[in-house]
């Protein structure tokens, strides 16, 4: 639903607006474009990418940011729809927490943040990191053991990991 561009901003897609909307894609492509977004002040919120269909034909969709989603999803009416802005909102709200870049910009999360993020014991991500099936390089690149201080002022252990090292871990954790 909500992935990261290459700025690390949250962004969503006409295509996974309407398939979990239940809505018919060229129907949110005329929504999108209904939008008023001449008095836009700041980034823009939507972005024309294409993809191919599964006849092989390169389509029209949008990507767009969190305020793009919320200005679209807000048109929409319904239990349903009410449903999914809540979900979208919460993953938006998710990738953001997530993401914490480093001093060379490059993205970086916490097992930390990742165990409260999928509702999981601290102890058990850190367990599937350690068991990750990854190459040397992979993994010394993508991961790096750090340490906390818990309530008790005792050091515990934990990771930081890069966009890639997460993405590897949040797969284990889709659907569960």
């Amino acid at each position: 639903m909500v992935t990261l561009d290459a700025d690390n901003t949250p962004v969503t897609t006409s295509l996974a607006v309407a398939e979990s909307f239940g809505k018919r894609h060229t129907h949110v492509l005329r929504d999108i474009e209904a939008i008023d977004v001449t008095e836009d002040i700041g980034e823009p919120k939507f972005g024309l990418i294409s993809y191919t269909d599964k006849w092989n034909r390169q389509k029209k969709a949008y990507i767009m940011t969190r305020d793009g989603f919320l200005d679209l999803a807000l048109r929409y009416r319904g239990k349903k729809a009410k449903r999914f802005r809540e979900s979208f909102i919460r993953e938006f709200n998710r990738m953001e927490k997530l993401v914490v870049l480093d001093a060379d910009n490059t993205p970086v999360t916490t097992s930390l943040a990742v165990a409260e993020s999928f509702s999981k014991q601290h102890g058990h991500v850190l367990r599937d990191i350690e068991g990750l099936d990854v190459t040397e390089d992979f993994g010394r690149s993508n991961f790096g053991a750090t340490s906390y201080t818990d309530q008790w002022n005792r050091p515990q252990k934990a990771y930081v990991m890069t966009r890639d090292g997460f993405l590897e871990l949040a797969l284990r954790y889709r659907g569960k």
